[in-house]
């Protein structure tokens, strides 16, 4: 009776709970009282927070990357895009408008920018109209062509012929890029309506987009470095234009602060004024670049970054948008001060040096 006493003996712990021992070296605790700290708790909390934090950070950083991957790859589709309609009307002759013009390049573009102000396509929204449709159109094209049929070194009957050349382009350039613009909101209105669509292109066409940027980027580096051939022009463009569209990437942000979108404005007065430059440089008489190579890459210069810092696109979108008293100031400030920079830069030098 002794030993069984003994090994059901009790013993109680400090806190007051019970030990069933069966042997000195093996207690087995019934404990169940596991009441936490409210430090603890706090702490765990806190952790929680800081991990869902990182997580969102992650994401938002994982999210840019793709975006602006796939940022690059429409910037360079647009851009080969460009050029290759450019070198397609370029070639033919007697043609309704001159051979060569912008105005091929800009009327899709415009049209593609009409369908995504009634559709919002998700994450491609913005690499399509500020990377595609920006980068397809250009405005900076559009006041060297101004220029050139406005002062044209063909004697004209009288001056006053100028001023019709002058007013052509303006007319042709800037009613077909807003016709398509319209155009292409009917178009989405009536036609694509399907919410189907813009899943589709979020769920299948967004990634191969953000797959394909980093790849196709090296490809024109490399490519640019090998050949030292014509190509180097329009792949040493394609990397330019990256720039351009970065540039004129953040001008925008400046645009919603004012009745009148003054980031737009000094995105096409910059690239103006370069493309200016580098036309005086590339077509004086003094011949002041004569390497075959370096010719090649100021004309990338002047086709990829001043084209991908201008839009037309985006400028005939604004016109759609703001009041039309506003619209008229705005397009008129807009390319009076652009004609007026080739005027006092390439009309100057072209008067007293002279261009070939």
């Amino acid at each position: 009776m002794m030993e069984i006493k003994a090994i059901d003996k009790n013993i109680s712990t400090n806190n007051g709970n019970k030990v069933s021992q069966v042997d000195n070296n093996t207690p087995t605790n019934i404990n169940t009282n596991y009441d936490l700290n409210p430090d603890d708790t706090n702490d765990f909390a806190e952790l929680a927070t800081i991990r869902s934090s990182i997580h969102t950070k992650t994401s938002f950083v994982v999210e840019e990357v793709k975006f602006h991957l796939s940022l690059l790859t429409f910037v360079i589709l647009a851009y080969h895009t460009r050029y290759w309609i450019g070198k397609l009307s370029a070639s033919y002759s007697p043609s309704y408008v001159s051979s060569g013009t912008i105005l091929w390049s800009n009327i899709p573009a415009c049209f593609l920018m009409g369908i995504c102000q009634i559709i919002h396509i998700g994450e491609l929204h913005i690499p399509v109209t500020i990377g595609y449709c920006g980068t397809l159109s250009s405005y900076s094209a559009i006041i060297n062509e101004l220029f050139d049929h406005s002062t044209s070194t063909t004697y004209y009957p009288n001056r006053a012929y100028g001023i019709m050349e002058f007013l052509s382009v303006i007319v042709v350039e800037l009613t077909s890029s807003m016709g398509s613009l319209l155009i292409g909101t009917r178009f989405a209105e009536e036609y694509l309506t399907s919410k189907k669509m813009v899943s589709f292109l979020n769920k299948y066409v967004y990634p191969i987009t953000y797959i394909f940027g980093i790849p196709i980027t090296i490809v024109m580096i490399v490519l640019s470095g090998v050949y030292s051939n014509f190509s180097r022009e329009f792949l040493v463009g394609s990397l330019f234009s990256i720039f351009g569209v970065y540039l004129r990437f953040y001008l925008s942000k400046i645009n919603p602060k004012f009745t009148i979108p003054w980031g737009t404005f000094i995105a096409n007065q910059v690239a103006s004024l370069i493309v200016a430059v580098l036309d005086l440089v590339l077509t004086s008489r003094k011949n002041i670049v004569q390497s075959k190579n370096g010719r090649r890459v100021l004309k990338g210069l002047s086709s990829g970054f001043c084209s991908g810092l201008s839009t037309m696109s985006t400028f005939m979108a604004e016109g759609r948008k703001i009041k039309l008293k506003f619209v008229l100031i705005y397009y008129f400030i807009t390319i009076f001060t652009s004609y007026s920079i080739f005027i006092i830069i390439l009309g100057s030098y072209k008067w007293t040096v002279g261009l070939n």
